[in-house]
C-alpha cells in the first residue's frame, strides 16, 4: 500500500470515515491502492519483506495480550465454532427443493415429513 493512502488514513481522512460513510472511503482507497500496485508492482524480495514486518508485528501484539504460539490453534478453533454457532441456519424454501436430493429427504425426515 502506497506512503499517500497510509497517511491519508493516519490523519484527516480518519475522521471522515463515520461522516462520510465507512464504505465509500475503504473502496475509494482500496481503488487507489490497486492503482499504485498496477503502476508500481512490489518486488518478491519487497513482498516477502512486508511478510516477515507483519509477522513480527503480529508476535508482538500477541504478546501483549498474553497469547503463546501454542494457543493460536485453540483460539482459532474456538473463534470459528462460537461464529458457527450464531449463524442462522438456512432453509432452502420447499419451491427451490429437488424431489431427488438427498440432502432435502435427510432435512423432510428431520422435520417429521414421512417419506
Amino acid at each position: 500500500m502506497s506512503v499517500s493512502v497510509l497517511d491519508r488514513l493516519k490523519t484527516s481522512e480518519r475522521a471522515l470515515v463515520p461522516a462520510l460513510g465507512a464504505l465509500e472511503v475503504l473502496n475509494t482507497l482500496i481503488e487507489e491502492a490497486k492503482a499504485e500496485q498496477a503502476r508500481n508492482p512490489m518486488t518478491v524480495d519487497e513482498l516477502l519483506a512486508e511478510n516477515d514486518r507483519l509477522a513480527r508485528y503480529g508476535v508482538r501484539q500477541a504478546g501483549k495480550l498474553g497469547i503463546a504460539p501454542k494457543d493460536v490453534s485453540r483460539i482459532i478453533h474456538d473463534h470459528r465454532q462460537s461464529r458457527k454457532a450464531q449463524q442462522p441456519v438456512l432453509k432452502t424454501p420447499p419451491s427451490r427443493q429437488r424431489p431427488g436430493n438427498l440432502l432435502n429427504l435427510l432435512n423432510r425426515d428431520r422435520e417429521g415429513v414421512a417419506l
